[in-house]
């Protein structure tokens, strides 16, 4: 529950985290799923919407509004920030608003009233912790593997595993075989090369904590000779129309 002199009580219920982020879930679902409004980004893209969500169910979503005249607007440029000294957090004016060259613009929680609380880090505090981490890693207090034997089983396991990554946070292993098996194939010098049963096996990366999918794996293949025709497959120069 958080509380302010000037603001109600507001109790938050139901926060998750989103695994793989907004981009990765727009792409596994392209229709919107429970997402609303638009993904905002630092490159020449500017804004990101699910491909398949229509124009009109986008135009609902907007809940944010212009801070000049409270219209309701979702374009953001960057371009004006909140005057305040103490918050001058960026926010949305709209382009009617825009062309009047406003000198001085309130965000909306500045105009209720919230002050943000004055707090600095502890760097005392967190040059210690610094301190300690690497003084228990100059100490050996991580123990580091033994390398196996070169020529042995170890190393050929290492060779005939590839690594594959930014995959749908729904994908299957059923997929992920067909997916790989399709690769090897559109390489024409490769067909009728591949055995029937490429992948040996799928090592799904896992958050430590939470265990929840990143979308990525390791893929062991069915030898070394498999994998780097795999890795050369996906490194074919993708021919221009």
């Amino acid at each position: 529950t958080a509380s302010h002199p000037s603001l109600p009580a507001t109790t938050v219920q139901g926060v998750y985290h989103l695994r793989g982020g907004v981009e990765r879930y727009m792409k596994t679902f392209p229709e919107g799923g429970l997402w609303k409004g638009k993904n905002y980004t630092f490159d020449r893209r500017m804004v990101q919407v699910p491909t398949d969500k229509p124009e009109e169910k986008l135009e609902e979503d907007i809940e944010s509004k212009c801070a000049c005249c409270d219209k309701p607007y979702d374009v953001y440029r960057g371009s004006y920030k909140c005057h305040h000294e103490w918050c001058n957090v960026p926010v949305i004016v709209c382009a009617q608003c825009d062309a009047g060259k406003p000198t001085k613009v309130e965000c909306p929680l500045c105009k209720t009233g919230y002050e943000a609380p004055q707090m600095d880090p502890d760097y005392e505090t967190m040059a210690k912790k610094r301190a300690r981490k690497l003084a228990e890693e100059e100490s050996g207090g991580k123990k580091k593997k033994k390398r196996k034997t070169e020529g042995g089983p170890a190393e050929e396991e290492s060779a005939a595993r590839v690594f594959v990554g930014k995959m749908p946070l729904a994908v299957d292993i059923t997929q992920l075989k067909a997916a790989l098996a399709a690769g090897l194939e559109e390489a024409a010098e490769f067909k009728g090369q591949v055995s029937p049963e490429p992948v040996k096996l799928v090592h799904w990366l896992a958050d430590k904590t939470t265990g929840a999918f990143y979308g990525s794996a390791f893929v062991e293949m069915s030898s070394p000779e498999i994998a780097e025709r795999l890795v050369a497959a996906a490194n074919r120069p993708v021919a221009s129309a």
